[in-house]
């Protein structure tokens, strides 16, 4: 028994170090997209198709509609769908330039000094409508720093550095994605996500037009995802990859971010383990069992 004991504390700690490894990139893997038409009457001479896009990521899914007269190629109308309960979403900083350790694309740098959201459906009608706006912290738990370098063994391309290997990167420096805690829904909640930003104005996703868009219709691409995922360069592998949102909070400042969401155990807990480490326990407490009973067995 003394010898299992030692492996029932790797495969917990395994368990844990499995629950909170997931990656900002994770989210995006196997994105589920399916989409619909309707049509608006404008007067009765005029009718004009609406597009609806439903991008699905497990436990949270992203609706756009088009604006009249527009396709989903453009910017749209967004809005997030909860599929799962204490699903908490995150903010996070759109990192374009990769050659330094600057980032002017972080929402501190852009003047963001408000998030928020507002209900727009859920199971619990009383929400229907309510807003909450708060101001803009740095989650220091969900922020991470990666470490860049220009690849000299290939054709010096900036690369996010996993492995030191002395001598093989010139310009090392650290990238620092911020992200911002939003908020925690549970299953049929309906929001739109809101921003505030100093100097400039307000904008809602869903309920401002014209204002910006989710995925495809946003005119940018996250540097450090291509590289990360192996894309480079790669401006449409990478836009598809990792999709970006955008809001324009007022005169023309466009704001980039990204979406995350997991499920946790609470506001703002690690998320519950997966399936693997699960069973990659309860098979050890099962050898153990049995390890016991046998040595009882034997001593008897």
């Amino acid at each position: 028994m003394k010898r299992i004991l030692p492996l029932f504390t790797i495969a917990l700690a395994f368990a844990a170090m499995t629950s909170s490894a997931a990656e900002y990139y994770d989210i995006y893997a196997n994105p589920i997209v399916t989409q619909s038409t309707t049509y608006k009457e404008l007067n009765q001479w005029n009718t004009v198709p609406v597009y609806h896009e439903t991008v699905n990521y497990g436990e949270y899914a992203v609706i756009r509609t088009s604006y009249l007269y527009q396709d989903l190629g453009h910017d749209s109308f967004y809005k997030v769908h909860i599929n799962g309960d204490n699903v908490s979403l995150y903010l996070a900083d759109y990192i374009d330039n990769v050659g330094d350790d600057y980032n002017d694309n972080a929402l501190t740098t852009k003047g963001i000094n408000k998030i928020g959201y507002r209900y727009i459906a859920s199971n619990d009608t009383t929400k229907i409508g309510t807003s909450v706006s708060n101001n803009l912290v740095v989650d220091a738990d969900k922020t991470k720093d990666y470490e860049v370098g220009y690849d000299k063994q290939n054709s010096w391309t900036p690369t996010v550095i996993e492995v030191e290997e002395p001598g093989r990167y010139e310009n090392q420096h650290t990238i620092t994605r911020q992200q911002y805690y939003l908020g925690t829904f549970n299953a049929g909640d309906e929001i739109e996500i809101y921003m505030q930003a100093n100097g400039y104005g307000e904008a809602w996703s869903n309920t401002t037009g014209y204002t910006g868009g989710y995925g495809v219709g946003v005119d940018a691409a996250d540097r450090l995802a291509g590289f990360q995922l192996g894309f480079g360069w790669d401006w449409n592998a990478t836009k598809n990859a990792v999709p970006l949102a955008a809001l324009d909070v007022g005169n023309g400042h466009r704001v980039f971010y990204g979406l995350y969401g997991e499920a946790s155990e609470g506001p703002v807990g690690s998320p519950l383990p997966g399936g693997l480490p699960v069973a990659l326990v309860s098979g050890l407490f099962a050898l153990g069992f049995w390890y016991f009973r046998r040595n009882k067995t034997v001593a008897v």
